[in-house]
């Protein structure tokens, strides 16, 4: 039993680092919302809540960033 939760845990955390690089530099929740209109039906809801958590967490980013170089710049954005 302790042996599933360390894998629950594990792919828990891998998952959600994977959502985060993604989300920072795969160019925020775009890529979340093309595979919802690829996959169509209820997982193009899901999907476009995925993509504002990402839009959100790679806004912060830019702030944290910014705030750490202690200037203004802007992060080149992926189109």
């Amino acid at each position: 039993m302790c042996n599933f939760l360390k894998k629950i845990i594990c792919i828990g955390a891998i998952a959600f680092m994977l959502f985060a690089a993604i989300a920072i530099w795969g160019g925020g929740g775009e890529k979340f919302r093309w595979l919802g209109k690829k996959a169509g039906g209820i997982l193009e809801e899901g999907t476009e809540k995925l993509g504002r958590h990402a839009d959100n967490i790679r806004d912060i980013a830019k702030e944290k960033i910014s705030r750490w170089l202690g200037k203004k710049r802007d992060i080149q954005e992926d189109k």
